[in-house]
């Protein structure tokens, strides 16, 4: 995520569906500093994932980028 001065947001957590034989589970990954990271647990099926960002409220999110790379999905301004 890019804010309209330029500043790049990584995202601070993920949430996940998982299934884990016949039991959907909750995933909640969650850093206010550094990368998030979540490694695939065995015999798991991954269903939905949802990126969290944390930005200033004083800043709007304007792009939504694809690995790092301009030009990706305007929001509104």
């Amino acid at each position: 995520m890019v804010d309209a001065a330029g500043t790049i947001y990584k995202p601070s957590g993920v949430l996940a569906l998982v299934q884990t034989g016949s039991t959907p589970r909750l995933l909640a990954s969650y850093k206010t500093v550094g990368e998030v990271t979540v490694k695939k647990a065995a015999k798991t099926t991954l269903s939905s994932v949802t990126l969290l960002y944390l930005v200033p409220t004083e800043q709007k999110v304007t792009e939504m980028r694809y690995e790092g790379k301009p030009g990706g999905l305007l929001l509104e301004k």
